[in-house]
């Protein structure tokens, strides 16, 4: 079970009401989670690099 703290939620919620979303530089499988931190740790991305789990 994830629980947040009050910061956390105070957070959410101005994301939600601005409708900041997150910049997402490539969505890879689990099967490429190597490649995946490859390019993270590289600087290569533009934002953040998302693992893909189901």
């Amino acid at each position: 079970m994830l629980t947040l703290g009050t910061g956390a939620l105070s957070l959410n919620r101005a994301l939600e009401l601005h409708g900041t979303r997150p910049v997402v530089d490539r969505v890879l499988g689990f099967d490429e989670v190597r490649e995946a931190f490859r390019c993270h740790e590289s600087g290569a991305a533009f934002g953040k690099v998302v693992i893909r789990v189901s």
